[in-house]
This record gives structure tokens, sequence and C-alpha cells, in this order.
């Protein structure tokens, strides 16, 4: 039995979560979440999550999007030392199991081990991270449904454009939203900009907020092709299986991408869309 910490961003929850439903051997892992995941597990369609699956929330104080432990910005804050102490307990109550505990990738795994005094196996230690994290559950990716002339034939398709992200310099440009509006309206497709926290002006046609995770789903759910940062709801629509097409910094990685957009080559530049 191994036993899977899940203590970074929201994103890296739902690529663990897509190898863990669709591997083989779910049955031998014990997946441990922080808290601050279930909303997120929660806003998923029932359907989609095994009888069988069991994930414990454990709540060790974290209320940013990731362990603060493992950023730039909270690394000293007082808070992380409370964070590091919750887990450092838990650990000392449940004892690892044979397969040892795991994490999802080494970055800052060293302050982690070093405040708990606990080993912790990393996931993806390098490369692309859905091949690590397959590799390593065992998983074969479903086929998602696409036909390469579906997205460029004309007609009414639902187009959803979702340009925030959890770090601001990856969200899409005024340019290449721009951009991508007039390419799909050219064609007859329906186009809709979905802002997170209500970024986007309402008085604005096809232009509107989201506020949850419930609310997210239900828009990835509802759309036919999905345009994304490289963020949350591109991994949102690769588990989900939409369509969808990353747009990204120039110079930015493409770690992190995608199984469908990496199939389909279906990555773009900021200054490829400008």
């Amino acid at each position: 039995m191994k036993r899977i910490f899940l203590l970074r961003a929201y994103g890296d929850c739902i690529v663990a979560l897509q190898s863990i439903l669709n591997s083989p051997h779910r049955a031998q892992c014990e997946v441990i979440a922080s808290l601050h995941h279930q909303p997120l597990l929660d806003a998923l369609p029932a359907e989609l999550i095994p009888a069988g699956l069991h994930i414990q929330f454990i709540d060790w104080g974290i209320r940013t999007p990731l362990l603060r432990a493992f950023s730039n910005r909270y690394l000293l804050h007082a808070d992380t030392r409370r964070e590091l102490a919750a887990i450092r307990s838990f650990l000392q109550q449940h004892p690892a199991p044979s397969g040892g505990d795991w994490v999802e990738q080494p970055h800052r795994k060293n302050v982690l081990e070093l405040a708990t005094g606990h080993r912790f196996g990393s996931i993806a230690d390098a490369g692309p991270v859905y091949t690590a994290f397959h590799r390593f559950f065992h998983t074969v990716d479903p086929e998602i449904f696409f036909s390469d002339d579906g997205l460029h034939a004309a007609g009414s398709q639902n187009i959803l454009i979702l340009p925030s992200a959890r770090i601001s310099r990856r969200d899409l440009p005024d340019a290449v939203l721009a951009r991508l509006k007039r390419l799909h309206a050219l064609k007859g497709d329906r186009v809709q900009l979905a802002y997170y926290n209500k970024q986007g002006n309402k008085q604005q046609p096809g232009t509107m907020g989201y506020t949850s995770f419930k609310e997210l789903v239900q828009l990835i759910l509802e759309a036919d092709f999905i345009y994304g940062a490289d963020s949350l709801p591109v991994h949102l629509a690769q588990l989900l299986q939409k369509p969808h097409c990353i747009v990204y910094p120039d110079g930015g990685s493409h770690r992190f991408f995608t199984p469908f957009a990496l199939q389909h080559a279906l990555y773009k530049t900021f200054n490829e869309l400008q």
C-alpha cells in the first residue's frame, strides 16, 4: 500500500486524480488530501468517482491554493510553520505504510521533509507530469473524441474561453481573446468568455464570471471546445474529456500540458494568436 499526499495546487490535484481514477491498481493506494481540495472534488460529477475510491480529507490549516512551504510568497509566513507542524503531528500519529508516503513532485519536498522529519517519495521528478503520474499509477489515458475537422468546420459550436490562471502571467491577454473571438465568430460559433471571480464585464456580450468550482465544471461540461491558460481549467477539461487548446506565454514550459493537447498539437503561444 502506498499513501499519496495531495498538498499542492488544484491543477496538481486534478492531474493526480485522473491517474488514480483510471488506474487498475487504485485499490493499492491510500489518498490523503488537504481539506482545501474538497470543494474542487465535490464539484465533479458524482458518476466520475468510483464507489470504491476513498479520499481522506485532512484539515492542516491550508487556506491558500497550496501548502505555503511550496511557494516563494509564503515560505517564511507564520502560517507555514503551523501547516507543517500539523502535517508532522499527523505523520507521528499515522505511520507510513509499507509502500511509503508520496507527494506530487519534488519542488520544495526537502522543506517538507526537514520540517516533519519524514521521508517522502515524489511521483513526478522530471519530464511531462502526466506521463510520470500515469507511469506511477499504471494508467492509460481515456480517449477524448475529437475530429481535427470539427474545430475548423463552420457552424455553431459552443466555444468556451477561460482566460484566468492561478499565476497571473499566464492569464490570456486581451489581444489573444479578441483574435479567438473573431476567428470563431466568422465561422458562426457561439463564443463565451468566463473569468474567475467575476472579473468579466457582464455588460459585454458573451462575457461572464464564475465564482465556484461547481460553476466552472458546469461551464466546461456545456462547451464543445475550450481554450484555456496553462492552469486548472484545462486539467479539468482533460478529466471531463472535453477537447481543448492550451494558450500559454512565449517560452513557457510544456511540462504540465495535457495528453490531449500534446496528442493533437493543440497549444499556442500568446504571440501565435496576436
